[in-house]
């Protein structure tokens, strides 16, 4: 492995292969974490290494001058919108989508660019490719 991006999460202690995973990312040139704390898998790293802060879900993230709703997850796997309500923590501090895409893909594709203005745009792509929930899904409490 080159490169490791985390966004978010605990990943190598929650991938079910722990010391494998530690030993795949140690193996690697560059991880870089972006999140709203530091966690355990910050500690685990290749050669070099990044750490970047981003706004979290309980943050105000206005772009244009839009409040602007993320999806989470709950305890009961149900995903649904949230909308901060404290001010970030720093004026600097960035959401953990888009820009970066646009960065590295550029928009000749996707106008990531739009999608990091309105993160509307970001959960209609995603409906356009996730099938939506089965019936038998909704039985058993899976919707």
């Amino acid at each position: 492995m080159k490169v490791f991006i985390g966004l978010g999460g605990n990943f190598s202690i929650a991938t079910p292969d722990t010391p494998r995973t530690w030993e795949a990312m140690r193996s690697g040139d560059l991880t870089v974490h972006i999140t709203t704390k530091l966690n355990r898998s910050h500690l685990v790293h290749g050669r070099d290494v990044l750490i970047l802060p981003t706004l979290g879900r309980t943050e105000i993230d206005l772009q244009n001058g839009v409040p602007q709703g993320v999806s989470v997850e709950d305890s009961m796997s149900m995903v649904h919108i949230s909308y901060g309500m404290n001010r970030p923590a720093s004026k600097n501090l960035l959401s953990e989508v888009a820009r970066m895409a646009h960065a590295t893909l550029g928009s000749s594709k996707v106008d990531w660019l739009a999608h990091a203005n309105d993160y509307a745009l970001i959960r209609d792509g995603i409906e356009k490719v996730i099938d939506p929930p089965r019936e038998s899904w909704r039985l058993v409490g899976l919707s």
